[in-house]
């Protein structure tokens, strides 16, 4: 082992990767039904917005519920901050996914071509943006030290 806790993989699960599970899933339905054939619709953005907003949320809550024991303000102030750009990256992406699925709907619903390149900017700051909160809340479980409570 390389020196991490039980603890911090139980953390990893159900702080990252639980949430991005609806986004794997689904891509890899999508994958094996195209009979392995990837494209830019494989893994879907508004999918993985939303499943990236549910990590920002669950990786605030988890920051709100900690209670260092013998914490100065500083430490109070920094955990205070971390919890709130997580609640600002979530909103940020649960309004990508309002987006992506509005222009989604006019491009392939409503023939509105013209709106694809708009639509796919969209789709490549989503795959390229969820690197940010998911190793954000590597960084703030190392830093902290969450763990993860089941109550």
């Amino acid at each position: 082992m390389t020196g991490i806790r039980p603890s911090t993989w139980v953390w990893v699960a159900l702080h990252l990767l639980f949430p991005l599970s609806p986004f794997l899933v689904e891509g890899c339905i999508r994958l094996a039904v195209s009979d392995g054939s990837m494209s830019f619709d494989t893994f879907r953005a508004p999918t993985l917005a939303m499943s990236i907003g549910l990590v920002s949320v669950f990786v605030n809550q988890s920051l709100r519920a900690y209670l260092p024991q013998l914490a100065d303000e500083t430490e109070i102030e920094s955990i205070a901050g971390a919890s709130t750009v997580f609640l600002i990256m979530a909103m940020v992406f649960f309004v990508l996914f309002g987006v992506l699925v509005l222009l989604n709907a006019l491009v392939n619903d409503q023939g509105m071509k013209n709106l694809l390149g708009l639509f796919r900017i969209f789709q490549a700051a989503t795959f390229i943006g969820w690197v940010v909160p998911v190793m954000t809340g590597v960084v703030a479980q190392r830093s902290f030290k969450l763990r993860a409570s089941v109550r």
